[in-house]
Protein backbone atom coordinates (compact mmCIF):
# COMPACT_ATOMS: atom_id res chain seq x y z
CA UNK A 1 0.00 0.00 0.00
CA UNK A 2 1.24 3.56 -0.87
CA UNK A 3 1.09 5.02 2.78
CA UNK A 4 1.38 8.86 1.03
CA UNK A 5 -3.27 7.93 0.16
CA UNK A 6 -3.43 9.04 3.97
CA UNK A 7 -2.02 12.36 3.59
CA UNK A 8 -4.68 12.78 1.09
CA UNK A 9 -7.98 11.59 2.51
CA UNK A 10 -10.41 14.52 2.18
CA UNK A 11 -11.54 16.19 5.39
CA UNK A 12 -14.99 14.12 5.29
CA UNK A 13 -12.96 11.11 5.63
CA UNK A 14 -10.47 12.10 8.40
CA UNK A 15 -13.39 13.24 10.65
CA UNK A 16 -15.39 10.56 10.52
CA UNK A 17 -13.29 7.13 9.76
CA UNK A 18 -9.55 8.41 10.53
CA UNK A 19 -9.94 8.85 14.50
CA UNK A 20 -10.97 4.76 14.72
CA UNK A 21 -7.56 4.03 13.27
CA UNK A 22 -4.32 4.55 15.08
CA UNK A 23 -2.23 4.82 12.00
CA UNK A 24 -4.41 7.67 10.50
CA UNK A 25 -4.73 9.28 13.95
CA UNK A 26 -0.70 9.33 14.31
CA UNK A 27 -0.77 11.02 10.79
CA UNK A 28 -3.36 13.64 11.91
CA UNK A 29 -0.86 16.18 12.69
CA UNK A 30 1.05 16.07 9.72
CA UNK A 31 -2.31 16.27 7.28
CA UNK A 32 -2.90 19.53 9.17
CA UNK A 33 0.53 20.99 8.52
CA UNK A 34 0.37 20.28 4.80
CA UNK A 35 -3.12 21.48 4.58
CA UNK A 36 -2.14 24.31 6.46
CA UNK A 37 0.63 25.07 3.74
CA UNK A 38 -2.14 24.07 0.56
CA UNK A 39 -4.08 26.75 1.74
CA UNK A 40 -1.78 29.17 1.71
CA UNK A 41 -0.49 28.12 -1.49
CA UNK A 42 -4.23 28.21 -2.24
CA UNK A 43 -4.89 32.45 -0.94
CA UNK A 44 -1.19 33.23 -3.21
CA UNK A 45 -3.11 31.77 -6.06
CA UNK A 46 -5.72 33.51 -6.08
CA UNK A 47 -4.05 36.74 -6.46
CA UNK A 48 -3.39 35.48 -10.07
CA UNK A 49 -6.87 35.61 -11.31
CA UNK A 50 -10.47 36.91 -10.41
CA UNK A 51 -11.08 34.70 -7.52
CA UNK A 52 -14.95 35.78 -7.81
CA UNK A 53 -15.46 33.17 -10.03
CA UNK A 54 -14.37 30.70 -7.45
CA UNK A 55 -16.78 32.15 -5.14
CA UNK A 56 -20.08 31.71 -7.46
CA UNK A 57 -19.08 27.96 -7.48
CA UNK A 58 -18.94 27.23 -4.10
CA UNK A 59 -21.92 25.25 -3.67
CA UNK A 60 -23.24 23.56 -0.24
CA UNK A 61 -24.91 19.91 -0.34
CA UNK A 62 -28.45 21.43 -0.85
CA UNK A 63 -27.32 23.59 -3.69
CA UNK A 64 -25.55 21.07 -5.65
CA UNK A 65 -24.31 22.06 -9.70
CA UNK A 66 -21.95 20.17 -12.06
CA UNK A 67 -20.17 23.00 -12.05
CA UNK A 68 -18.45 21.77 -9.03
CA UNK A 69 -16.82 18.70 -11.04
CA UNK A 70 -14.59 21.14 -13.38
CA UNK A 71 -12.91 23.16 -10.62
CA UNK A 72 -9.75 22.53 -10.23
CA UNK A 73 -9.61 24.04 -6.37
CA UNK A 74 -12.59 22.88 -5.22
CA UNK A 75 -13.76 23.99 -1.16
CA UNK A 76 -14.54 21.79 1.53
CA UNK A 77 -17.29 22.33 4.28
CA UNK A 78 -14.64 24.42 6.34
CA UNK A 79 -14.11 26.10 3.58
CA UNK A 80 -10.18 25.54 3.18
CA UNK A 81 -9.24 24.72 -0.17
CA UNK A 82 -7.01 21.65 -1.40
CA UNK A 83 -5.33 20.88 -5.29
CA UNK A 84 -7.14 18.41 -6.85
CA UNK A 85 -5.30 16.42 -9.70
CA UNK A 86 -7.17 16.80 -12.86
CA UNK A 87 -6.79 12.96 -13.95
CA UNK A 88 -9.83 11.37 -14.37
CA UNK A 89 -11.06 8.67 -11.84
CA UNK A 90 -13.00 5.42 -12.72
CA UNK A 91 -16.15 5.50 -10.73
CA UNK A 92 -17.26 2.30 -9.25
CA UNK A 93 -20.45 1.57 -6.52
CA UNK A 94 -21.18 -1.47 -4.21
CA UNK A 95 -24.71 -2.58 -4.14
CA UNK A 96 -25.64 -4.63 -1.64
CA UNK A 97 -27.84 -4.86 2.08
CA UNK A 98 -26.86 -4.29 5.51
CA UNK A 99 -25.10 -6.51 7.47
CA UNK A 100 -23.87 -8.62 4.74
CA UNK A 101 -19.88 -7.66 5.19
CA UNK A 102 -20.06 -4.17 3.46
CA UNK A 103 -17.91 -2.33 6.17
CA UNK A 104 -15.25 -5.86 5.72
CA UNK A 105 -15.60 -5.26 1.72
CA UNK A 106 -14.92 -1.82 1.43
CA UNK A 107 -12.36 -1.45 4.29
CA UNK A 108 -10.32 -4.09 1.79
CA UNK A 109 -10.89 -2.05 -1.58
CA UNK A 110 -9.91 1.23 0.56
CA UNK A 111 -6.39 -0.45 1.32
CA UNK A 112 -5.52 -0.49 -2.31
CA UNK A 113 -3.28 1.91 -3.11
CA UNK A 114 -5.13 3.11 -6.49
CA UNK A 115 -8.89 2.82 -4.63
CA UNK A 116 -10.54 5.46 -2.43
CA UNK A 117 -14.09 3.75 -1.29
CA UNK A 118 -16.53 5.46 1.21
CA UNK A 119 -19.17 4.02 3.17
CA UNK A 120 -22.50 4.25 3.02
CA UNK A 121 -22.34 8.14 1.41
CA UNK A 122 -26.09 8.65 1.09
CA UNK A 123 -26.87 7.32 4.87
CA UNK A 124 -23.94 9.18 6.61
CA UNK A 125 -23.85 12.41 4.62
CA UNK A 126 -27.69 12.95 4.80
CA UNK A 127 -28.79 11.01 7.82
CA UNK A 128 -32.13 9.26 8.45
CA UNK A 129 -34.55 11.75 8.24
CA UNK A 130 -33.25 13.79 5.24
CA UNK A 131 -32.52 10.32 3.35
CA UNK A 132 -36.08 8.96 3.98
CA UNK A 133 -37.66 12.93 2.60
CA UNK A 134 -34.91 12.09 -0.04
CA UNK A 135 -36.56 9.30 -1.23
CA UNK A 136 -40.14 9.89 -0.26
CA UNK A 137 -40.52 13.06 -1.83
CA UNK A 138 -36.95 14.08 -3.85
CA UNK A 139 -37.18 13.49 -7.65
CA UNK A 140 -34.83 10.91 -9.40
CA UNK A 141 -33.02 14.12 -10.98
CA UNK A 142 -32.09 15.76 -7.38
CA UNK A 143 -31.01 11.38 -6.29
CA UNK A 144 -28.36 11.42 -9.08
CA UNK A 145 -27.71 15.07 -8.20
CA UNK A 146 -26.88 14.29 -4.44
CA UNK A 147 -25.04 10.51 -6.15
CA UNK A 148 -22.26 13.07 -8.05
CA UNK A 149 -21.93 15.16 -5.07
CA UNK A 150 -20.72 12.21 -2.95
CA UNK A 151 -18.51 11.02 -5.68
CA UNK A 152 -17.02 14.16 -5.87
CA UNK A 153 -16.34 14.71 -2.50
CA UNK A 154 -14.45 11.62 -1.84
CA UNK A 155 -13.02 12.82 -4.81
CA UNK A 156 -11.89 16.05 -3.58
CA UNK A 157 -8.37 16.15 -2.37
CA UNK A 158 -6.57 14.06 -4.85
CA UNK A 159 -3.10 14.96 -5.14
CA UNK A 160 -1.76 14.88 -8.48
CA UNK A 161 1.29 13.02 -7.04
CA UNK A 162 -1.34 10.61 -5.86
CA UNK A 163 -1.88 7.06 -7.49
CA UNK A 164 -5.11 7.21 -6.64
CA UNK A 165 -7.60 5.96 -10.32
CA UNK A 166 -10.97 4.88 -8.70
CA UNK A 167 -13.46 5.88 -6.42
CA UNK A 168 -16.53 4.89 -4.66
CA UNK A 169 -18.84 3.93 -2.24
CA UNK A 170 -21.53 1.75 -1.34
CA UNK A 171 -25.24 1.87 -2.03
CA UNK A 172 -27.80 -0.03 0.11
CA UNK A 173 -31.28 -1.44 -1.73
CA UNK A 174 -33.26 0.33 0.21
CA UNK A 175 -30.97 3.35 -0.64
CA UNK A 176 -32.61 4.33 -3.67
CA UNK A 177 -31.73 0.95 -5.63
CA UNK A 178 -34.79 -0.94 -5.33
CA UNK A 179 -36.61 2.42 -5.74
CA UNK A 180 -35.41 4.38 -9.29
CA UNK A 181 -34.86 0.73 -10.60
CA UNK A 182 -33.91 0.09 -14.21
CA UNK A 183 -33.89 3.85 -14.16
CA UNK A 184 -30.68 3.96 -12.02
CA UNK A 185 -28.80 1.09 -13.52
CA UNK A 186 -29.53 2.57 -16.75
CA UNK A 187 -28.00 6.07 -15.62
CA UNK A 188 -24.61 4.42 -13.80
CA UNK A 189 -24.34 2.37 -17.55
CA UNK A 190 -24.56 5.25 -19.16
CA UNK A 191 -22.23 7.33 -16.80
CA UNK A 192 -19.98 4.20 -17.25
CA UNK A 193 -19.43 3.63 -13.41
CA UNK A 194 -18.41 0.17 -12.46
CA UNK A 195 -21.22 -1.95 -10.09
CA UNK A 196 -20.31 -5.11 -7.73
CA UNK A 197 -23.09 -6.75 -6.01
CA UNK A 198 -22.21 -7.84 -2.80
CA UNK A 199 -24.92 -10.61 -1.53
CA UNK A 200 -24.35 -12.69 1.75
CA UNK A 201 -25.84 -16.10 0.96
CA UNK A 202 -26.72 -17.22 4.43
CA UNK A 203 -29.36 -14.77 5.36
CA UNK A 204 -30.31 -16.40 8.63
CA UNK A 205 -26.36 -14.81 10.17
CA UNK A 206 -27.61 -11.88 8.21
CA UNK A 207 -30.87 -11.74 10.50
CA UNK A 208 -28.88 -12.32 13.31
CA UNK A 209 -26.15 -9.56 12.83
CA UNK A 210 -28.89 -7.04 11.89
CA UNK A 211 -30.84 -8.03 15.11
CA UNK A 212 -28.23 -8.01 17.40
CA UNK A 213 -26.96 -5.04 15.94
CA UNK A 214 -30.86 -3.21 16.36
CA UNK A 215 -30.60 -3.83 19.78
CA UNK A 216 -27.45 -3.21 20.70
CA UNK A 217 -28.08 0.61 19.51
CA UNK A 218 -31.50 0.01 21.29
CA UNK A 219 -29.70 -0.72 24.82
CA UNK A 220 -26.49 1.91 23.80
CA UNK A 221 -29.11 4.89 23.57
CA UNK A 222 -31.66 4.17 26.44
CA UNK A 223 -29.43 2.32 28.84
CA UNK A 224 -30.82 3.65 31.88
CA UNK A 225 -34.21 2.06 30.79
CA UNK A 226 -32.82 -1.28 30.03
CA UNK A 227 -34.67 -3.48 32.97
CA UNK A 228 -32.94 -6.95 32.65
CA UNK A 229 -29.90 -6.47 35.47
CA UNK A 230 -27.77 -8.80 33.27
CA UNK A 231 -27.88 -7.08 29.98
CA UNK A 232 -27.52 -3.56 31.79
CA UNK A 233 -24.33 -4.84 33.86
CA UNK A 234 -22.54 -6.04 30.54
CA UNK A 235 -23.25 -3.03 28.83
CA UNK A 236 -22.42 -0.80 31.67
CA UNK A 237 -18.80 -0.35 30.27
CA UNK A 238 -19.82 0.05 26.76
CA UNK A 239 -22.31 3.07 26.48
CA UNK A 240 -21.48 3.94 22.56
CA UNK A 241 -22.35 1.47 19.96
CA UNK A 242 -19.98 0.50 16.73
CA UNK A 243 -21.55 -1.94 14.50
CA UNK A 244 -17.72 -1.95 13.17
CA UNK A 245 -15.77 -2.70 15.47
CA UNK A 246 -11.57 -2.90 15.26
CA UNK A 247 -11.11 -3.55 18.95
CA UNK A 248 -12.20 -6.69 20.81
CA UNK A 249 -13.44 -5.07 24.05
CA UNK A 250 -15.66 -3.82 21.84
CA UNK A 251 -17.92 -7.11 20.99
CA UNK A 252 -18.84 -8.00 24.50
CA UNK A 253 -22.09 -6.39 24.69
CA UNK A 254 -23.09 -7.12 21.08
CA UNK A 255 -22.31 -10.85 21.32
CA UNK A 256 -23.85 -11.21 24.86
CA UNK A 257 -27.50 -9.87 23.58
CA UNK A 258 -30.02 -12.45 23.35
CA UNK A 259 -32.87 -12.61 20.70
CA UNK A 260 -36.36 -13.61 20.52
CA UNK A 261 -37.28 -16.60 19.11
CA UNK A 262 -39.82 -15.09 16.27
CA UNK A 263 -39.91 -17.48 13.91
CA UNK A 264 -42.26 -15.14 11.64
CA UNK A 265 -40.15 -12.49 11.75
CA UNK A 266 -36.95 -14.69 11.02
CA UNK A 267 -38.50 -16.68 7.76
CA UNK A 268 -40.03 -12.88 6.49
CA UNK A 269 -36.69 -11.54 6.96
CA UNK A 270 -34.90 -14.98 4.81
CA UNK A 271 -37.83 -14.21 1.82
CA UNK A 272 -37.59 -10.48 1.70
CA UNK A 273 -33.42 -10.33 1.69
CA UNK A 274 -33.56 -13.23 -0.89
CA UNK A 275 -36.10 -11.91 -2.93
CA UNK A 276 -34.43 -8.29 -2.57
CA UNK A 277 -31.31 -9.99 -3.97
CA UNK A 278 -32.53 -11.78 -7.14
CA UNK A 279 -34.45 -8.54 -8.02
CA UNK A 280 -31.53 -6.75 -8.25
CA UNK A 281 -29.48 -9.46 -10.05
CA UNK A 282 -32.24 -9.24 -12.31
CA UNK A 283 -31.99 -5.05 -12.86
CA UNK A 284 -28.19 -5.72 -13.47
CA UNK A 285 -27.82 -8.64 -15.70
CA UNK A 286 -30.72 -6.72 -17.76
CA UNK A 287 -28.93 -3.86 -18.21
CA UNK A 288 -25.24 -4.85 -18.01
CA UNK A 289 -25.52 -8.27 -19.38
CA UNK A 290 -23.65 -10.94 -17.72
CA UNK A 291 -19.78 -9.66 -17.65
CA UNK A 292 -21.17 -6.35 -17.30
CA UNK A 293 -21.50 -5.73 -13.85
CA UNK A 294 -19.81 -8.14 -10.78
CA UNK A 295 -21.10 -10.34 -8.19
CA UNK A 296 -19.13 -11.10 -5.14
CA UNK A 297 -20.43 -13.34 -2.51
CA UNK A 298 -19.60 -12.24 1.36
CA UNK A 299 -19.20 -16.40 1.71
CA UNK A 300 -16.44 -16.52 -0.97
CA UNK A 301 -14.73 -13.43 0.64
CA UNK A 302 -14.50 -15.05 4.00
CA UNK A 303 -13.02 -18.29 2.28
CA UNK A 304 -10.32 -16.86 0.28
CA UNK A 305 -10.13 -13.25 0.94
CA UNK A 306 -7.18 -12.42 -1.59
CA UNK A 307 -8.41 -14.79 -4.35
CA UNK A 308 -12.26 -12.58 -4.47
CA UNK A 309 -9.81 -9.25 -3.81
CA UNK A 310 -8.06 -10.33 -7.20
CA UNK A 311 -11.00 -10.34 -8.90
CA UNK A 312 -12.75 -7.67 -8.22
CA UNK A 313 -9.13 -5.66 -8.77
CA UNK A 314 -9.75 -7.65 -12.49
CA UNK A 315 -13.10 -6.42 -12.55
CA UNK A 316 -12.03 -2.59 -12.03
CA UNK A 317 -8.82 -2.42 -13.39
CA UNK A 318 -5.81 -2.25 -10.93
CA UNK A 319 -3.25 -4.25 -10.12
CA UNK A 320 -3.42 -6.66 -8.08
CA UNK A 321 -2.63 -6.09 -4.47
CA UNK A 322 -2.34 -7.69 -1.21
CA UNK A 323 -5.46 -5.71 1.20
CA UNK A 324 -6.15 -6.23 4.70
CA UNK A 325 -8.69 -4.85 7.01
CA UNK A 326 -8.70 -3.39 10.78
CA UNK A 327 -12.27 -4.82 10.96
CA UNK A 328 -13.31 -7.91 13.44
CA UNK A 329 -15.90 -10.14 12.53
CA UNK A 330 -18.08 -9.82 15.53
CA UNK A 331 -19.57 -13.31 15.34
CA UNK A 332 -16.86 -15.68 14.80
CA UNK A 333 -16.81 -18.67 16.24
CA UNK A 334 -20.27 -18.29 18.24
CA UNK A 335 -22.82 -21.27 17.22
CA UNK A 336 -26.09 -19.23 15.68
CA UNK A 337 -28.36 -21.08 18.89
CA UNK A 338 -26.75 -18.95 21.12
CA UNK A 339 -28.30 -15.98 20.21
CA UNK A 340 -32.07 -17.28 20.47
CA UNK A 341 -34.06 -17.42 24.00
CA UNK A 342 -36.03 -20.67 22.49
CA UNK A 343 -33.71 -22.55 20.61
CA UNK A 344 -35.62 -25.79 19.59
CA UNK A 345 -38.85 -22.97 18.35
CA UNK A 346 -35.82 -21.76 15.76
CA UNK A 347 -34.29 -24.70 14.75
CA UNK A 348 -37.27 -26.56 13.87
CA UNK A 349 -39.01 -24.05 12.05
CA UNK A 350 -36.06 -23.02 9.82
CA UNK A 351 -35.72 -26.91 9.26
CA UNK A 352 -39.18 -27.27 7.88
CA UNK A 353 -38.35 -24.75 5.67
CA UNK A 354 -36.42 -24.05 2.31
CA UNK A 355 -33.98 -22.23 4.35
CA UNK A 356 -32.58 -25.43 6.13
CA UNK A 357 -29.43 -25.10 4.78
CA UNK A 358 -28.46 -21.62 6.38
CA UNK A 359 -28.20 -23.79 9.79
CA UNK A 360 -25.22 -25.86 8.28
CA UNK A 361 -21.73 -24.44 8.86
CA UNK A 362 -20.56 -22.91 5.66
CA UNK A 363 -17.56 -20.60 6.76
CA UNK A 364 -14.22 -21.60 8.37
CA UNK A 365 -15.21 -18.83 11.31
CA UNK A 366 -19.00 -20.34 11.48
CA UNK A 367 -19.44 -23.71 13.33
CA UNK A 368 -23.57 -23.73 12.08
CA UNK A 369 -26.42 -24.16 14.49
Amino acid sequence: MNHSKCHSFSYYRIQNDGFKNPKVKSLLPKVKSLLAIVGVAAMAAWALFDSSSLVEHNLGENDFDSRTRSLSLPKQPDGEVYLTSDKPLQKFIIISQQRSGTGFFTSLLDHHENVRCGHEEFYLRLGYLSLHDLLKEGTFGEYMEKFHFFVDELSEGVDATENLTHVGFEIMHNQGILLHGSRLIHELNKENIRVIHLIRRNKFLQYISDRTNAKDIKMNMHHSDISNTDDKTKHAEEKTHNPHPTDKTELTGIRSIQLESDVEDILNYLDEKSEEDSEVENLLSAEFGNDGYLTVYYEDLNNDKQGEMNRVFDFLGVEHEVVSSDLIKIHEGKRAREYFKEKTVVQNAIRDSKYAFVLDADLPSYPGW
